[in-house]
């Protein structure tokens, strides 16, 4: 399983999206103070972050959430 970290930079409208699953994160700053910190995403029952994995089956599904 992993986590994930994934930004998408918008030259045209100035904007950055920014998607986190699981314990990583990232902190941006802005003039040597912090502008904007990611949370931790936590399974629904509140024990360890979300994970991401894949289904190795004959159907080959895409990625989850494990919400182990």
């Amino acid at each position: 399983s992993s986590t994930l970290c994934l930004f998408a930079l918008d030259k045209q409208e100035n904007t950055l999206t920014s998607l986190n699953i699981g314990d990583s994160g990232f902190v941006i700053y802005r003039n040597n103070e912090i502008y904007c910190r990611s949370k931790c995403t936590m399974n629904s029952n509140g024990f360890g972050p979300r994970q991401l994995f894949s289904v190795n089956d004959s159907l080959g599904l895409p990625c989850f959430i494990n919400e182990k």
